[in-house]
């Protein structure tokens, strides 16, 4: 297991900032630390200038996502 967490807005994995160079706005999300096993992810979404109440987020587990990413 491991944390994760979002303080105003910077997502950290491990207690290290996520390089998100694709973000065009900043945030002020807050998101106190989540344990993840190793198989899971937190999903937020793309569009984290918006109010974090408006998204639909939570842990997915690997096996539950389909598709790739795209650069």
């Amino acid at each position: 297991a491991f944390p994760a967490a979002i303080l105003d807005g910077q997502c950290f994995i491990n207690g290290q900032p996520l390089k998100e160079p694709y973000l065009k706005l900043v945030s002020n999300w807050e998101m106190e630390d989540k344990q993840l096993a190793s198989d899971e992810y937190y999903v937020v979404g793309d569009n984290r200038s918006m109010p974090s109440a408006d998204h639909t987020q939570g842990i997915a587990s690997r096996e539950r996502i389909v598709g790739k990413i795209l650069l």
